[in-house]
């Protein structure tokens, strides 16, 4: 299990497993919902079941390349980490690119470094599988995630429309954010 140092505290990365799938939906109710409970039109449970059921699980557990982590301070869980390499847009095609598929954390972490050295956790090992890239889809509409995401290094570099219809329809706007590598300051 990798670990993370931030501000003098310890956190752990624990790979998620197949019967980690109750402890993960459980955990997302609180951290997905908390930042996106207000664009859906049935407050996210639906996503929640699309992403993070048993047959979703198992098909992501099975994709090689793939890091799935809970990210856990002593025993209690804080969020989740995942990204895979390698992975491309059908909208923005890239080579050789990470993509950060899901960062989610709970409110309570928001402001205390913790998302910072994760993407810098992503970032080494992106380093480690000499990718060219690394790219995420952020809503839209999620000022604090895109503030975030440019002051780590990433640009916007497409827009496009989900077509989930329970989404908001002023909801439904999400964005390819885009990094070169290397990263050298971390």
């Amino acid at each position: 299990m990798d670990s993370l140092q931030v501000n003098g505290q310890k956190y752990d990365l624990e790979p998620v497993k197949l019967e980690d799938q109750s402890r993960l939906y459980q955990l997302m109710e609180l951290a997905y919902l908390s930042g996106y409970r207000d664009y859906w039109q049935e407050s996210g449970h639906w996503f929640l079941d699309y992403s993070f059921s048993m047959p979703t699980l198992e098909r992501e557990l099975t994709e090689e390349n793939c890091e799935y982590v809970f990210v856990k301070k002593e025993d209690k869980d804080l969020g989740i980490l995942k990204f895979d390499f390698p992975s491309s847009s059908e909208k923005y095609p890239l080579k050789s690119a990470v993509k950060i598929h899901r960062i989610y954390l709970l409110p309570e972490t928001h402001g205390t470094g913790l998302a910072r050295e994760l993407l810098h956790h992503v970032f080494r090992r992106a380093t480690n599988l000499n990718a060219q890239y690394i790219w995420l889809e952020a809503m839209e509409k999620s000022a604090q995630a895109k503030r975030f995401y440019e002051k780590m290094g990433f640009e916007q570099v497409l827009s496009y429309t989900l077509p989930f219809e329970q989404l908001k329809p002023s909801h439904r706007q999400i964005e390819i954010w885009l990094r070169e590598m290397p990263v050298d300051e971390f």
